[in-house]
């Protein structure tokens, strides 16, 4: 069977079906709001009991996003700032710029090349 969807495209109806499948799955809503998400989810996220999920609401959409929830004591490896000079060292690492020191003296030394 087909279906005629403008005057330039007709799509046969088991390929929409297939294209449907891969992307829609359905699941019920449990006693106590609880869901299971479909294996097929959990698997291409490599998620893991005991991760954490962003729960959103975006007009009648719900969007669930998994999350990494990061102590505040390391917060501040996180900020945009320390990533952007973690960047730079990186670069730094990859271009041979960084030397090795044998002890506080040889590093003196070495910084004052």
């Amino acid at each position: 069977m087909f279906v005629y969807f403008s005057e330039f495209s007709i799509i046969r109806i088991s390929e929409i079906l297939i294209k449907l499948a891969v992307s829609i799955m359905v699941t019920k809503l449990r006693e106590r709001s609880q869901v299971t998400l479909p294996v097929e989810i959990v698997k291409k996220l490599d998620l893991k009991t005991g991760d954490n999920l962003e729960i959103t609401l975006e007009d009648d959409k719900i969007i669930i996003k998994p999350v990494l929830i990061i102590d505040r004591s390391q917060s501040w490896f996180w900020s945009k700032e320390w990533q952007a000079k973690e960047k730079e060292v990186e670069a730094d690492i990859k271009a041979g710029k960084i030397r090795k020191a044998y002890g506080y003296k040889d590093l003196i030394e070495k910084l004052e090349e």
